[in-house]
């Protein structure tokens, strides 16, 4: 049986494009409504950044970077905006109904959905 020569090659790249899916965080989260959210909205641009935002108010409440913790999951390092030295650490993950749950140190802080395009 003869293997055709760019077999190895095909076979590394799927690899490589397999784990180079898009990942399922950015976009902008709306609290759901009825709970008792500390947070209204988070907005997860894909360059890295992301911004946790509290009801009543325009501008950001926490400036974020953050990076993959799983395939449904992103790990967030934030900064108050006005005391940039004051570092917060989250987890949000996404459920597979398609819903998002934000939490710091395993206690559950929002549920969230994805805004529509």
């Amino acid at each position: 049986m003869t293997r055709h020569p760019m077999a190895p090659v095909a076979a590394l790249l799927s690899l490589l494009l397999a784990g180079c899916s898009a990942p399922p965080a950015p976009g902008v989260w709306i609290a759901e409504p009825g709970g008792e959210a500390d947070y209204s909205r988070l907005s997860v641009e894909y360059d890295g950044r992301a911004e946790l935002f509290i009801p009543e108010q325009e501008a950001a409440l926490l400036r974020c970077f953050w990076r993959a913790a799983s395939t449904q999951g992103i790990l967030l390092q934030c900064a108050y905006a006005e005391r940039e030295r004051q570092e917060v650490f989250y987890d949000f993950r996404i459920d597979p109904d398609g819903g998002a749950t934000l939490s710091r140190d395993d206690r559950s802080l929002a549920r969230f959905r994805r805004q529509p395009r």
